[in-house]
Order: structure tokens, then C-alpha cells, then sequence
């Protein structure tokens, strides 16, 4: 007999990942063995004989990434290993093994965890005033609610970008539209000058677009929002440059000078040429948006340590924080240095980091990442909420796996930075979340979408609202998920579905601090479970267009077909 479950807090505890300098007991359940060992990163330590088993407490002095197992040895010397698979013991070495985080990160301030959020592609949400023309060279659609394209040359190069006119000042009227989706937090896709409209490849960091309006205009959403509890997030694109830029300067907008036509520019030294000037390094081959060499003292400085940096310039303005773009891209050092920067100016702000996998091991060029074991981030974007949701409901995965990648989501991260995870169900990146439930079922795309809606406000994290999809927008993957915001033309039946699973969120301490437990009671039905002491909220979703029973709590409970339950 072996028993050790890493989630069963009999076997290991704490729960999930432990603070550096904090203590982890591990207890077996066995018999039949004189002898254990636990394997921490290769290192051997012998356990500790007890009634039941074996039992070993470990600390450790810094953050560190530990994989380890154990192997438990007979009177007469067989060997056994206690791997990272269910119910598997082997005599040989095993190939799996178990996860402990011993992280360094604060996590997510409590205002960000206990927030709803709402994302803004500026361009394409309000217009505040009439369209000022501030750019030549662009294309400004006439009527709102066309639909966006990309307007390419022969090469199938963007030739001309595509702008509505959406602005600061769009924004700052609709603020109280927001706050009355219970959001208090806003996060915009960038702002900085730049000649895209998604504005993720800038220009002069150091300047609002002005097609989007001035400075004052965004001190001005700052304070306006402040007024409502609501907090700004930028979003920070420090990976690469637009080559339509003052610092690459490809095309010359920017008159003669630039690290494309000038070796002696003092922005020379933050990019890597090949070939000089044609033939240089950039974001996934894209030559528009040349790579900088983000430990270059000078681009550091600039950016993040200089008295009159950036970072310090747009925190010192009053943002609660800031969304970094492509973060794994960014090395270890330089999300180090950004983090304590944001930190000594307001330690209260959030660093929310771009990672589509599980964040707490990831690999990203053939590098483990440090992002929660050094103090680099305190929370990721969360698309394995999103990806396992939408397999789930495909018929992709069941109940089991999900709850499986959940709970190991859960078991990896830093308490404050799961419970600060980033929930999206649509964002500028991916298709529109109506426009998926459609392709699923599009008889019961609404019923459907409903039960995403509320397994995502009942989610432990951060709930974060695509602009538009509250209101029943759809659209494809980029530029089609980039659609305006339909005001005036909103789906008043989907609008209520989020309504609703925001009152639900906000009203409720359960679902903002409650403990977690994924539900997997049937390999259709997933459900999430939220409790502290005295209260206990849990929501049942049946991912097939039939009704199903289950035995939950010893009730039999039904779930429509596409529907949930809430006990």
C-alpha cells in the first residue's frame, strides 16, 4: 500500500506552491519499507520513519523551480518510485515528476484580485469628439460599424491602416457604462504613438497616439476612472519597436536620424543587424517590428531606471499597473528590474504578464522562466482557463481533463497569483467568444454562452470583459475580433447575461476570496465549487444539448443541455 496525493494537504503541506523560507511537510502512507527518499531537483534527502509511513519538512532560502519523487526501499532492496502519475509506482526511475513552486513574487494586489476587468482596443470602443485627422497616411472609414479589413499591396504587406476614430475622450464618456458592468479596472491595448492601429508597434513611447488625443486627455481618464474605483492598466510592448519609429526610423518620418540610417544614433545599440541596415533581427520574422536588445544599458535606462524613464513616467501618472506584452520574449532580467521599479514607485500596482501556458514552468527558448520564483510578475494572462473551457464543450477533452489542468494550475501557482489570474474568454487575439459558442452549437450558441459567462465570473482570478462581447459582437480572429463596439445595437439578452454574472461576482466574497475545488461529478458536467468556513457556491455546466442528472451531495441534480446549475 502507497498513497501520496501532492493535493491532499494530509500528504503535503502546505497546499500549491510555498513562499521562499516557508515550510513544506510531505507525508507517505505505506508499509512495508524500511527506508525513503525524496529526490529534490536530483538531490537525495532520506524520510523520516513514521507510524503510517514516511514524513520529511523542507525550506527553502530562495525562490526555486522544484521537481522531485521519491523512491521507498524494501527490507530486502527493491527499489520503488513514487512518480507524477496517478497511481503509479515503478522500479524504475521514474520520468515524471512532482511540481513545487518556491516563489519570491507578492502576486496580485487584492484590488486586482477582487476586481472585474474590461479590455479596450481604443481605436474601436467610443468616439468622444468628432475624428481629428492628426495622420495623412491613413484610412478613416466613414461609417462606424463597417467592418474592419486590412487595406494590403501586392507583397500582401499592410499598405494603408485602417482607423474609426475611436479616442481618450470616447473612453472617459463611457466610463460610467463601464462601472455599471461592476468593472474596476480597465486595461487598454496601447496608447503610445505609433502608425498601426493596434499600436503594438511604437513609435515614441514617451507620447499619447494622437489620434487617440493628449496627455491632459489621459490624465484626465486616470482621474475620471479614479472617481468611479476604477484603475488603468497599459499595456507595455518593450520586446520591439515599430520600424515606423523615432527609434528605428525606417521610412524617415522622424527626419534623418534613427538606427536605420544613422550608426551614431544614440538608438543604434538597441537593435541587432545583420546586415547593416537591411537585415535585422525582429518580432517572429515581421520587419516592421524590429527586435531591441532589451539588457542594452542605455534601452534600459531609458525604459525603466532612468530618472525620466517610461516606466516611471506613465506610473508616477497614477495607472494601477501594467499588462506586459509577449513576456516571454523579455529576458528574466530586464522583468526584474521592470517590476521593482513599478514597485518603488507604487507597490501596490499589479505587473500582469502575457503567457499563454501554464506560467510557473514554462520554457520559453529553451530557458526555464523565473516570472513567480523571482520577483518578475505577479500574475499571467490566463488562456488555459480559456483553451480547456473551449475544448471541454468541443467534445475535445472531458470533465476529468480539465479538472486535472485546473487543479494543476492551482496546485503550481503562488496563492495571490492564481487568485490574480487573468480570465478571458475573448480578447484582440483570438475569435470572439459568441462566435465560438455559434461554431459549437449555433442553435444554442446563447444558452451556451451564458454557462461560459458564469463559469468565467465563478472562476477563481481576475474576470476580465472583452470590450463588445457584453454585447453580443462576433468576429473571427484578427482584424474580425476588432470590430467597434456596436452602440445602440446592442444584444439586450446578452447584455443581461453578463449583467448579471457581474452582480453576481461583485455582490459576492465567495466568489472573490473563496477557497477552490474543481468539480468533475460526470465527464459532461464540470462544475467549480467556491466555500469558505460557514458558505459553500457551486455552479454545474453541462457541456451536451441533453439533460443530465448527477448525484451531487447526495441530490440528484439536473443540468439542461448547454446549461448550468447553481446549488
Amino acid at each position: 500500500m502507497i498513497y501520496f496525493n501532492p493535493q491532499d494537504e494530509k500528504c503535503k503541506f502546505p497546499f500549491g506552491a510555498i513562499k521562499v523560507n516557508e515550510t513544506v511537510t510531505f507525508n507517505i502512507e505505506c508499509n512495508g519499507f524500511s527506508q525513503g527518499f525524496i529526490y529534490l531537483n536530483g538531490d537525495r534527502k532520506e524520510l523520516e520513519v513514521t507510524k503510517t509511513g514516511f514524513s520529511c519538512s523542507v525550506s527553502f532560502d530562495e525562490g526555486v523551480l522544484i521537481f522531485y519523487y521519491f523512491m521507498l526501499v524494501t527490507e530486502n532492496g527493491i527499489k520503488v518510485y513514487i512518480e507524477n502519475t496517478e497511481n503509479k509506482f515503478s522500479t524504475t526511475k521514474p520520468e515524471s515528476f512532482f511540481q513545487l513552486t518556491v516563489y519570491e513574487t507578492d502576486g496580485a494586489p487584492k484590488w486586482f484580485r477582487e476586481g472585474i476587468a474590461y479590455q479596450i482596443f481604443p481605436d474601436r470602443f467610443a468616439i468622444g469628439e468628432k475624428i481629428n485627422r492628426t495622420k495623412n497616411d491613413v484610412y478613416i472609414y466613414e461609417n462606424w460599424d463597417m467592418t474592419p479589413t486590412y487595406i494590403r499591396n501586392e507583397k500582401n504587406e499592410i499598405a494603408t491602416w485602417d482607423y474609426f476614430g475611436g479616442n481618450l475622450k470616447g473612453i472617459i464618456e463611457k466610463l460610467d457604462y463601464i462601472k455599471s458592468l461592476n468593472a474596476s479596472i480597465i486595461y487598454l491595448n496601447p496608447i503610445f504613438e505609433a502608425n498601426s492601429n493596434h499600436r503594438y508597434s511604437t513609435a515614441d513611447y514617451s507620447k499619447i497616439d494622437s489620434m487617440l488625443g493628449t496627455e491632459e486627455d489621459f490624465k484626465t481618464l486616470i482621474d475620471e476612472a479614479d472617481k468611479r474605483g476604477i484603475k488603468i492598466i497599459l499595456d507595455g510592448v518593450f520586446s520591439h519597436v515599430g520600424a515606423d519609429s523615432i527609434y528605428f526610423n525606417k521610412f524617415r518620418r522622424y527626419g534623418d536620424g534613427g538606427a536605420y540610417n544613422d550608426r551614431n544614433s544614440p538608438y543604434f545599440p538597441w537593435f541587432k543587424f545583420e546586415e547593416y541596415p537591411h537585415k535585422y533581427s525582429s518580432w517572429w520574422g515581421v520587419y516592421d517590428l524590429p527586435d531591441v536588445d532589451e539588457l542594452n544599458e542605455s534601452y534600459i535606462d531609458y525604459i525603466l531606471t532612468g530618472e525620466n524613464s517610461i516606466v516611471k513616467k506613465w506610473t508616477k501618472m497614477g495607472i494601477g499597473g501594467w499588462r506586459l506584452d509577449v513576456a516571454d520574449e523579455l529576458p528574466d532580467e530586464f522583468l526584474e528590474i521592470l517590476y521593482r521599479t513599478v514597485k518603488e514607485i507604487n507597490p501596490d500596482a499589479v505587473v500582469l504578464g502575457e503567457v499563454w501556458e501554464d506560467a510557473s514552468n514554462k520554457i520559453a527558448y529553451n530557458k526555464q522562466r523565473t516570472y513567480f520564483t523571482r520577483r518578475e510578475l505577479d500574475c499571467v494572462m490566463n488562456y488555459p482557463f480559456r483553451d480547456n473551457l473551449i475544448a471541454f464543450f468541443k467534445g475535445e477533452v472531458n470533465s476529468f481533463d480539465i479538472k486535472k489542468a485546473f487543479d494543476s494550475l492551482m496546485e503550481n501557482y503562488p496563492h495571490n497569483s492564481f487568485y490574480g489570474s487573468f480570465n478571458s474568454l475573448g480578447t484582440h487575439d483570438v475569435a470572439r467568444i459568441y462566435s465560438v459558442a455559434k461554431q459549437i452549437n449555433n442553435e444554442n450558441a446563447e444558452a451556451l454562452l451564458e454557462t461560459l459567462v458564469n463559469l468565467q465570473f465563478a472562476f477563481p482570478g481576475t474576470p476580465c470583459i472583452y470590450y463588445g462581447d457584453e454585447a453580443g459582437l462576433t468576429g473571427d480572429t484578427d482584424p474580425d475580433n476588432r470590430r467597434t463596439y456596436p452602440w445602440g445595437k446592442e444584444n439586450h439578452d446578452i447584455m443581461n447575461i453578463y449583467k448579471n454574472a457581474s452582480d453576481m461576482r461583485h455582490s459576492s466574497k465567495l466568489l472573490k476570496n473563496g477557497k477552490t475545488e474543481f468539480l468533475a461529478p460526470h465527464k459532461d458536467i464540470f462544475g467549480i465549487k467556491r466555500y469558505n468556513e460557514s458558505k459553500c457556491f457551486v455552479i454545474l455546466a453541462n457541456r451536451t444539448n441533453a439533460d443530465i442528472t448527477v448525484n451531487f451531495n447526495d441530490k440528484e441534480i439536473n443540468i439542461a443541455g448547454f446549461g448550468f446549475a447553481v446549488l
